[in-house]
Formats: structure tokens, sequence, C-alpha cells
């Protein structure tokens, strides 16, 4: 808090997270009527609410809360100094500022001791009535499954880090439930390994505070920020109103309405694999898979100077098809005297718990591919800088750093911002440029950077930084960056980008039938054509759509959970399904032309339910205009989700949808690629930190044209 401030103390205001135990309020409003007392009797200003929201379930005293204690927040006016002057002619001295700390909780101890009695007993009835099953609303268990086990794990230890209890399926079962994209499952099978997490629980609000899909602010809520943000251009909430653990780590998360019957067990301890290899092949050795600790594998045996490969298509090794980004190390690729190559993967293989196994054959089966073809790229050892300091986001640039030194335990170099310009890149492949808080280096660095990136140079840039490189024209044009624009730049070309976007899905959804195959091989001159934006309504003019799109950009999200869709070709996407969630603040809307890649895209598609025929319409021979679902049109017969958690206005969903997250595209020997948000969000967003690990791991083998030293 500011220094012209005074005394912050609980309770918070509404809205309030509907897990929040009701005894909790209870003894909050207690403890800060003590607190009032006390200040009163020195004539001491307070205050109580106003910016302090009871929605975000990661606040210190929030998490305490759920956990079972009673959360209290103190903040107070900032005096770092000796004294400030307030505006009201006094000096506030530090000492003052210690005296209220000191007397504020000495207030709570006399609060706590006048009820304790009281809030013992609504302590324990709370935790008798969480383990029953008919005690609460909504899911009455989560399941939680991942084809990455590590990253399942993962979550599963966070989970318990908590006290919340999760417990694996030892055998198949059966349940009914909604999945993250509200999608609804009857009956449906959940293989064993599946994890459950029950709702009746001695931590149920924790649990559901954490793992609940979609929980909802009350109506008057919502009028009372709609309004707000429409008369003052201000949110009514102070932090992330979207906060699900899974949905954090791209697991899928089934809401169940019944807890499941079955044979479940408590997760075993921790153990950690020593892998040993097989070092009797003579081609080479593969990953189990292509999860997060597979990409931190090829990262670590990069570093150490093994040349390693990766895989941009399926191929059969060990009676299963490995999926994209499985780990290849071969000997030819190697030529390492003795049995220091193996001992090397022998090592970064215990590192991170990942196997290795030996291929047995370099050709694939049918039309799967071979080692020696396109399939198999040859990475390049990641020399990596990254922004730091001048304008640049400390959050972001500390979530960055983190993912790369701690996921996946490589090395990357911090770069002063301010002198960018002037230094010397040529040392480094990768350069991450994080999101900004004024203007980014990527429009500052000029000519330099553009001339880096042309030599062979990958270029990550995040939120703002992205957002700068999309509008980052040169004098004559030939110094920008990116061929990415922003919404807001291109209403008057929008289709071309819809075109761009028809045209992925139809790559997607075109079939041909024996009827269709017939006018292929037809001889004659096709007397009418099918273009994918038939029937689509026309466009408002300019001035409108300009109008549309500012009032749109008002409502953008402060934290929501998207659904997006990804190029299940690309090699950005290893490692992710062909669904993910995604976190978005208030991102640029980026725009990707022709010729640039956007292995990422906002929404999900699917079929749309029937809709009951309306006679009147078919009486009517003149076809019903298609509508679009913000700025583009969707294929005939579809509907399109975004939304998946979290306060996301009507206007901004329909303002992202089908927008690129995720761009990529070369420029010279090099290449630019560009989120639009911030994959690393608070080093929690674990599925997305994976596309901006592949990007750094990745780049300079499969999207840059590196040079081969004699």
């Amino acid at each position: 808090m500011y220094a012209q401030d005074t005394f912050l103390f609980s309770p918070p205001r509404a809205p309030f997270n509907p897990f929040h135990p009701a005894s909790r309020l209870d003894a909050m409003r207690t403890m800060s009527k003590g607190i009032a007392r006390d200040f009163d009797a020195h004539g001491w200003r307070y205050y109580t609410g106003e910016w302090n929201e009871g929605w975000y379930p990661g606040y210190s005293d929030a998490w305490a809360a759920f956990g079972g204690a009673v959360g209290i927040l103190f903040e107070q006016a900032r005096i770092a100094e000796d004294g400030v002057r307030r505006r009201e002619g006094t000096i506030e001295p530090y000492r003052l500022a210690v005296r209220k700390q000191a007397v504020a909780s000495v207030s709570l101890l006399n609060t706590l001791k006048d009820n304790k009695n009281a809030m013992l007993r609504a302590f324990a009835d709370e935790r008798a009535g969480a383990v029953r099953d008919d005690n609460h609303p909504g899911a009455a268990a989560w399941a939680l499954r991942s084809t990455d086990h590590a990253r399942l794990a993962a979550l599963i230890d966070t989970l318990r880090l908590q006290g919340v209890e999760a417990l694996r399926a030892a055998e198949p079962f059966r349940a009914s439930g909604v999945d993250r994209l509200g999608r609804r499952a009857e009956n449906a099978e959940f293989p064993a390994d599946t994890y459950i997490v029950r709702r009746a629980q001695p931590n149920a609000a924790l649990a559901g505070a954490l793992l609940e899909l979609d929980p909802r602010m009350p109506p008057a809520f919502l009028q009372e920020a709609r309004r707000e943000l429409l008369r003052m251009g201000q949110s009514r909430l102070y932090d992330t109103p979207a906060w699900n653990l899974g949905m954090m780590y791209d697991i899928d998360v089934v809401a169940l309405d019944a807890a499941p019957q079955g044979r479940f067990e408590g997760p075993a301890d921790e153990v950690r694999l020593a892998p040993t290899l097989d070092r009797s092949s003579t081609i080479g050795w593969a990953s189990r898979g292509a999860g997060d600790s597979t990409l931190a594998l090829a990262a670590r045996l990069l570093e150490r100077g093994v040349r390693v490969r990766i895989n941009n298509k399926p191929f059969p090794f060990n009676g299963a098809p490995a999926p994209r980004g499985t780990v290849l190390v071969l000997r030819v690729d190697n030529p390492i005297q003795g049995a220091t190559l193996e001992d090397i993967l022998e090592q970064e293989m215990r590192a991170v718990a990942v196997s290795m196994a030996p291929l047995a054959t370099g050709m694939g089966e049918n039309d799967e591919p071979d080692l020696g073809g396109e399939h198999f790229p040859l990475l390049e050892r990641p020399r990596i800088a990254v922004l730091s300091r001048g304008m640049l986001d400390s959050y972001s640039v500390g979530e960055v750093w983190h993912a790369i030194d701690q996921r996946l335990g490589v090395r990357a170099t911090l770069l002063d911002a301010d002198s960018a310009a002037y230094t010397d890149l040529r040392r480094y492949n990768v350069l991450v440029v994080p999101a900004s808080w004024g203007p980014s280096p990527v429009s500052t660095m000029g000519e330099g950077l553009v001339r880096w990136v042309r030599e062979g140079g990958t270029l990550i840039a995040i939120g703002s930084s992205a957002a700068a490189a999309a509008h980052h024209p040169g004098d004559d044009g030939s110094n920008d960056l990116s061929d990415v624009r922003l919404l807001s730049d291109v209403l008057d070309d929008l289709p071309e980008y819809e075109r761009q976007v028809l045209r992925e899905w139809a790559g997607r959804l075109e079939t041909i039938d024996e009827m269709a195959a017939e006018t292929v091989w037809s001889s004659e001159a096709p007397e009418t054509l099918a273009f994918p934006w038939d029937g689509v309504a026309p466009l408002p003019d300019s001035d409108e759509l300009k109008k549309r799109d500012a009032w749109q950009a008002m409502f953008m999200p402060q934290g929501a959970f998207v659904a997006a869709r990804t190029d299940d070709r690309h090699w950005l996407t290893c490692g992710v399904g062909d669904e993910m969630s995604l976190l978005t603040l208030g991102d640029a809307v980026l725009m990707a032309p022709e010729g640039v890649d956007a292995p990422v895209r906002i929404g999900v598609l699917e079929p749309a339910p029937k809709q009951p025929a309306d006679e009147d319409e078919a009486d009517d021979d003149k076809p019903a205009e298609r509508a679009r679902r913000g700025w583009s049109a969707l294929p005939d017969g579809y509907t399109l989700r975004v939304r998946l958690s979290g306060l996301l206005w009507p206007e901004a969903a329909a303002r992202l949808a089908n927008s690129a997250y995720l761009t990529r595209e070369g420029l010279g020997n090099g290449q630019v690629i560009l989120f639009a948000g911030s994959p690393t969000y608070r080093g929690a967003a674990i599925g997305s930190t994976r596309l901006f690990l592949n990007a750094v791991v990745y780049g300079p083998g499969c999207g840059a044209d590196g040079v081969i030293v004699p």
C-alpha cells in the first residue's frame, strides 16, 4: 500500500468464494470488531473491504481459512522511512506503524481468548460436516487423468501437500459427470490409475476451492461489476477470478455426480526411478513417452553436448506408437569414444526419472516414418538469454527464469534490457523477451534485433512484448519482425484472416465420399463451386467494426480459463493434447495471416446440437445466413466453446474466439515466436509452460536454420 493509505484488515467484501466456510466469515467479523474497538480508542483511521475481495483462494488469509484456520489480513500504509508527511499535515513515524501492527495483533489474541470456545465448536462442527456426502453442493468428486504421468503425479503431490486426499483407482470404474469443456458423460468408463478426489473429506472446502471446474459469482455481483466497468472503467476484482489446479496443469478433470464405487488406494510414497540403460543397441535409444520430464531430458542432454533428435510424427516403438516429442539419441550422431555417451545418458535419465529403451531398427512400418527421413529433426543446443530489469515485468521475468532453471535444469543468461540494443547477441540463439510494463525492448532494439533473428536466432516474445512485435512496422516495412498483427489494427482486413481460419478448419474437417470423388475425376468444368465462406453474413462497415472492437475491448478478462485447440502436427505442441486449457488475462488478440503458423488458437470446435425444424424456414428457398462467432465464421453445423472457468464477459469471448494464442513464423534463417499471454503465469500454469519450454528447447533445431559448424 502506498504511503498515504491507512490500515486495512479483514473481513473482505463480496464476492465470496463459494467454498469459504461460513464460520470463518463470522470469526473474521468478530475479530475485526475487536481491532476496530482498539483502533477507535487511539483515534486511528482504518478500513475493511474496499479493494479486498473474498473470491480469490490464493490469498494467504483465504488459503488458511480453507484449511481450517481463521485467516486475518493486515495491510497498512508503507512507512519505509523515518516518517511520512501525510496530506492532513501530520507526520507518521515508523514507530507508529510498528505500534499499529502490535495493537492489532494483541487485539486478535484478546478476541480469540474471549471467543475460543465458540470458534472451536464451529471448527469441530465444520470438520464433522465436511465428511458427509450430503453436505456439499456441486460435484461429489473429481476424476483426474492424464497421459503425462509425471505431470499428474506432480498435481497429486501438490494436493497432498495441502492436505487434500486423493485416491488411485486400482481397477477401471464407471461414473457420470461433466468435463472441463462442459461436455456431459453418462456412465463413462475411467481406466485404472485414474485419481479420485472426493468432496466428502476433512479438507472439503480446500478441495473444492482448488478443483471445482466452474464456480460462479452471484448475479447481483455480476451486475455491480459490469456497472463499475462501464461507469468507471475499472474492475471490482483485485486478483484473477479464475483458479483451478486441473486447468493450470492442463489435466483432464471430470466433475462426477456421485463418488464412484470400486477399489481405490491411497497414492504410494513416491519412489524415485533409477533407470539403467541397455547398452547393446547398435542404433541408439528413444525415451518412453513425451511428457514434461522427457523435454527436460532433451534439454539436459543438449547441455552436455549430446546430439539429440525428436520425432514430429508418431512412429512404432516397443509395440506402441511413440508420440511426437519422443527423445532419440543415435550412435551415428554421437561419435563419442568409449562408454562416455552411455554414461551421460544414464546420469541424465536418473536425474529426471525418465527411462530410454534401445531402438531395434530404423525402419518404420507401412507409411510410418524411418529414422533417416524428415520426421526426426536434429536439435541444436539452446544458448538462452532472457531480458530483464528496465521496464520489463519482474513477475514475467521471474516466471520465465524459474521455468528454464527449475523445470529444465539448464542455464540462461539474464541481460539488462536497458543496454540490450548495444549487446552482442551472437553468442545466443534463443532470446526471451518477457512482458513489459512500458515500452518493450522488442520496439527499442531496432535493426540489431531483426538482424540477429535473420542470422538464425529464435526470438520468443510474451504478452505485451508480443503485442509490440505484432505492432512493429519499420520505415519501409523491411524491418518488421512479424507479420502477425493485433485485432484492432486489421479491422479493415478481417476477411483475409477469416479465410485463413476457415482454411484451417477445412484442413481438419474436409471429407470426400464416392460422389465427391466422381466430381474430382470428372472431365467437365464444374458449374458451381462451394466455398467455406458461402452463406456467411456480411461484416459491418469499417466504422462500425472499430466502434464494436473498442467497446468489446473494455470487457477483456482479468483472469479466465479458455479452451484452446492445437495443431497436432506442429513441433511447438509436442506433449500437449488436441485441446488444452489456457489462462488469459487481458492478453493481446493476435491475428495470424497466411504464412504464419498458429499452433494454438482459442476455441474448440464441436458439432452444434440439432435444432427442431422450422416450418416457415422450410418453405423459404433462401438459405439462412451463417452467423459469426466474433470476427470469424464457423463451419456449418458446428459451435465453438471458448470459456471454461472464471469471469469472461460475452464481449471478450467473442473478441478472443479464433484468435492465435501462439504463433511462429520464419524470418531469414531465424524465427519469431509470440505468446499472446503469459504461458508461465506465476510458475503455476504447468500446462501452457510446456508450450514455452518447447519453444526454448526445440526452437533452434526445429524452427531455425542453424549454421553447420566445420
